[in-house]
């Protein structure tokens, strides 16, 4: 069920096609993307009636974020009754609005630039995403949701930090003591 394909299913005596639930999500370049192509039905569902129920983007900047993070939240506290849980679905969210953010930046930097060109007569080639940068895209956004699974695999907030100090400074053995 991977690459986005489609499944048949054997329900009622009828045949059912449904899309495939996962579509290569750690190809991704960005977070956003990620959770398109992550657990497509279940995103689909938390999108249709809890953020369009909640106003989705169509009541400003500060609402939009709001639900954004509510909705990941509420995602977290969906998959279990720990503050581990409801710390990942935010932690989700803040990497959303975070890049959300960025991308608003980028394309005030690019106007200007344009902007710039235009006065100077110097108007640069639209270029093409090189591939180091979409590599380089693609391992931060794995490094990330690597970082945030943690939470969702500890059964508290305490066995994150103990799964963050093994997975990411390889010391607890020798170091526990000095962390």
């Amino acid at each position: 069920m991977n690459k986005g394909t489609h499944a048949l299913s054997f329900t009622e005596g009828r045949f059912i096609e449904y899309p495939g639930n996962f579509n290569a999500p750690y190809y991704s370049k960005s977070v956003k993307e990620f959770w398109r192509r992550w657990h497509i039905s279940l995103s689909g569902w938390f999108r249709d009636y809890l953020y369009i129920s909640l106003g989705g983007n169509r009541q400003g900047c500060f609402r939009k974020r709001r639900n954004v993070l509510a909705v990941f939240g509420i995602s977290g506290l969906w998959h279990g009754a720990s503050l581990a849980f409801i710390f990942w679905g935010i932690l989700n969210g803040i990497y959303q609005e975070a890049e959300d953010v960025a991308w608003e930046m980028k394309a005030r930097t690019q106007k200007y630039r344009e902007k710039w060109g235009r006065l100077t007569g110097k108007v640069g080639k639209a270029t093409k995403e090189s591939f180091s940068s979409r590599l380089f895209q693609t391992i931060v956004t794995f490094v990330l949701v690597t970082f945030a699974w943690l939470f969702f695999r500890a059964g508290g907030l305490a066995d994150a930090k103990l799964y963050e100090r093994v997975a990411y400074f390889n010391c607890y053995p020798i170091c526990s003591r000095l962390l």
